[in-house]
């Protein structure tokens, strides 16, 4: 493994970099990796899996590249860190890993959000492709997904946007009628939805949801009370992708949401 430190303090290395790919040694399919983001001219740099190397370069990069050759147990010392840095900040992480290893490292880490899963034997032309279209819509802010707070309790929407805006685009409506218009004009990948509102809860809103053709495929988490799990349990069969209890504590809350966009993702790329 070229030294990082060397790497990193190259000249106009940290300036220019934007991907980081992080492995234990430095093979074949890791240095392929490294020319073929090069040839696309992505600024990339190779660095050692470990909290050590992360912390040198996170500063610069956007995107890590965790590199898995054999067991998700070579790279269980980055993983978390891994995770509080992409909760803090919104950075992206894309795995490339023996389709065998993939739910292992979703164990060992269930709150790491995965951007991309990629086998080991990727097509190198796509991949390429693939980074390079995740950097500009990082840039724009196009990469992270959408969600929208549906609440009447003002501060409690105030304190979730506050817990996920680092990783996600949040909106905040505070009611059903305006939930329905937002969701008719804009492109959302999850609602959360606050069961106990006045004059429609949430319960109604999600029928009508279901009801209109816009809006019948949007994936939505109920907030709800303790008190409020009788009604919750009422409306589970109207495609509904769970519920979170608002006394849930923030890394929980942030946990849950990783899980759903987790099953989302592994979906996509399996």
């Amino acid at each position: 493994m070229e030294n990082v430190e060397n790497v990193a303090n190259a000249e106009g290395a940290e300036s220019v970099a934007s991907v980081a790919i992080l492995s234990v040694g430095k093979g074949v399919i890791v240095n392929g990796i490294e020319r073929k983001l090069k040839e696309a001219e992505i600024g990339v740099i190779c660095a050692e899996a470990s909290v050590e190397s992360i912390k040198k370069i996170q500063d610069h990069i956007l995107l890590f590249i965790l590199y898995v050759s054999e067991s998700v147990d070579e790279v269980s010392e980055c993983s978390k860190y891994l995770r509080e840095l992409v909760d803090d900040t919104g950075k992206g992480v894309v795995v490339v890993a023996p389709k065998l290893e993939w739910d292992e490292l979703w164990k060992q880490e269930p709150g790491l959000e995965i951007t991309a899963w990629y086998d080991k034997l990727l097509d190198m032309e796509a991949f390429a492709e693939y980074i390079k279209s995740y950097l500009a819509g990082y840039e724009s802010g196009k990469m992270k997904k959408k969600i929208l707070v549906v609440d009447d309790d003002s501060d409690y929407a105030k304190t979730v946007r506050e817990w996920m805006k680092a990783k996600y685009n949040i909106s905040v409506v505070s009611s059903g009628a305006e939930a329905i218009d937002f969701l008719k004009q804009n492109q959302t990948d999850l609602v959360l939805l606050d069961y106990d509102m006045p004059e429609t809860n949430g319960a109604e809103v999600l029928k009508m949801l279901r009801e209109e053709p816009a809006t019948k495929r949007v994936p939505v988490i109920l907030l709800t009370a303790v008190d409020d799990k009788q009604g919750v349990a009422s409306v589970l069969g109207l495609d509904l992708q769970g519920y979170i209890l608002k006394d849930t504590e923030k890394e929980k809350v942030l946990v849950r949401i990783t899980r759903f966009f987790h099953t989302q993702n592994m979906l996509m790329f399996k």
